[in-house]
């Protein structure tokens, strides 16, 4: 488990590479590209004490500061996962970094798997709850008033008003969203047909390998969330594969990053 300190320790560094003080920060999932910002600076994360490097292809692990207008911003350019041998509370150490650095909002996206018909690869899901069964928790172990409270509400994780901006403001952008129930999975593996109905039996619409985890400590934190996901592909085929959705990221994706790009300035006074 990260202690306070060594948190810190991680911030420090960061923050020596780059005074600009964020306001809004942004998770990119598989194969969604960087928004269009006035960026001033980039910090791999292997360079970042407690972090390292993704072993996932599309996700580059990078930070990214810049500024959307007036806004300052910062990206975090791919994840780290818990399948890649990495403990939850490492994996989301990038979110208690936002926190420190004054992030008052966290938008996250992902790559995302169709339960349902209605969720074709194409579409952009927002994110209106989630069902986490890939086990654990971030904020598992000893706990520290630095992080936050001990017990976090999740009921309502996700911004209802962020949403609804997210919605008009893809409508204006040309394209609509659907609000998702996301379902978390540990991976690596894709789905069986049989989970795929089980899972859509609970709720779920799309399922993916990430977004809980990193809301939970967002949350924890007391920053407003806003989820995106990019439906790449109809989950449970026999012939799905990672180059599949990183090439239907790379489409949806770009949705994403224009609405992304759409959203900051409203975001940063917020």
């Amino acid at each position: 488990m990260l202690t306070p300190k060594d948190v810190d320790v991680s911030y420090r560094y960061l923050r020596g590479k780059c005074e600009l003080e964020p306001r809004v920060a942004v998770v990119l999932g598989s194969g969604i590209r960087r928004p269009a910002l006035d960026y001033v600076c980039e910090v791999p994360f292997a360079e970042v004490p407690h972090l390292t490097k993704p072993t996932v292809e599309g996700h580059r692990g990078n930070f990214l500061f810049g500024r959307a207008g007036t806004v300052g911003a910062v990206v975090s350019e791919g994840r780290l996962h818990a399948y890649e041998g990495i403990p939850p509370y490492v994996a989301t150490l990038p979110v208690r970094l936002f926190a420190k650095l004054g992030c008052r909002t966290l938008v996250t996206t992902g790559a995302a798997g169709s339960l349902r018909e209605e969720f074709a690869p194409g579409n952009v899901a927002l994110v209106r709850d989630h069902i986490n069964l890939r086990g654990g928790s971030p904020l598992n172990g000893p706990h520290y008033e630095e992080f936050g409270p001990r017990f976090v509400a999740a009921a309502d994780a996700y911004d209802g008003t962020l949403r609804a901006r997210a919605k008009e403001l893809a409508a204006a952008l040309g394209f609509l969203t659907k609000e998702a129930v996301y379902v978390a999975v540990a991976g690596p593996q894709y789905e069986t047909a049989a989970e795929v109905r089980a899972l859509a039996a609970l709720g779920g619409d799309v399922v993916g390998m990430s977004i809980p985890n990193e809301v939970l400590v967002a949350r924890q934190a007391g920053l407003r969330v806003l989820a995106l996901c990019a439906v790449t592909n109809v989950a449970g085929l026999a012939e799905v594969n990672h180059e599949e959705v990183l090439a239907g990221a790379e489409v949806t994706g770009e949705k994403i990053k224009a609405l992304v790009g759409a959203l900051l300035p409203y975001l940063g006074g917020r």
